[in-house]
């Protein structure tokens, strides 16, 4: 079972709202290289996650230059959407040698009126998707293992000397091999009914049924009257009695 999650399309401007507007930023010297602005926003992107009690997210490479792909077709295009390309996101990542269960994106655009430090940019775009409902919810995802970072940053055409777009993709991930396979047995007598994650199985006496999950699965079924509910990890077995 795979599924893809991305996020609303919105233009991230400000430090705590979105509108069309661009944001303005005081000079403060030379451009930061795109490569300072990634592992900005990645070193961001965990401190958060880790506030937020979850687990921080690894370096993929094949998420990283998948999203850094995606950043630099958005500014070499001047385009901005999820789909801007032709393709999905889980499109884009599988096409990069990625099998994945889950596949989240986040997408950021930010104008400069001068330059300002890495850390400054990565702070604007964080805050900009934390106080998105739907980016906040990729940033939060409990079962994703691996993260990309891509940024392409352009002159802005017909804009101001020293004006500078800086277009983000932030890619969330966790791969099919760290997919949740596990087994509920029946050893009663009877076929029992149960369901993962809402979705209802019927399972005759003395039989095994094997289940593929992206998320950790809530099993619930009813015995004798009795209602029962498991969380397997991945590689147990349920055995209903």
């Amino acid at each position: 079972m795979r599924y893809v999650r991305t996020s609303i399309l919105i233009r991230v401007t400000g430090a705590v709202g979105f509108s069309y507007a661009f944001v303005m930023l005081p000079s403060a010297g030379a451009s930061p290289s795109v490569e300072a602005v990634e592992k900005a926003i990645a070193e961001q992107t965990n401190a958060y996650r880790q506030r937020e009690q979850l687990k921080p997210l690894a370096r993929d490479n094949r998420l990283h230059e998948t999203a850094r792909r995606f950043a630099n077709y958005m500014a070499e295009t001047a385009q901005f959407g999820h789909k801007v390309d032709g393709r999905t996101p889980a499109q884009r990542v599988r096409q990069a040698g990625y099998e994945h269960c889950i596949v989240r994106e986040n997408i950021g655009f930010l104008e400069l009126a001068s330059d300002t430090s890495a850390e400054t940019i990565a702070d604007r775009l964080l805050s900009g998707w934390i106080a998105s409902d739907g980016h906040r919810r990729n940033l939060k995802a409990a079962n994703v293992t691996g993260l990309g970072i891509g940024v392409s940053g352009s002159d802005s055409e017909g804009n101001p000397k020293g004006q500078r777009r800086y277009y983000a993709v932030q890619l969330f991930a966790r791969p099919l091999a760290d997919a949740f396979r596990f087994s509920v047995r029946n050893a009663r007598a009877q076929t029992i009914n149960y369901t993962v994650d809402g979705k209802n199985f019927a399972l005759p006496p003395n039989t095994v049924h094997k289940h593929l999950r992206c998320n950790q699965p809530l099993i619930e079924a009813t015995v004798r009257g009795e209602a029962r509910t498991f969380r397997p990890g991945s590689g147990e077995t349920v055995e209903i009695q």
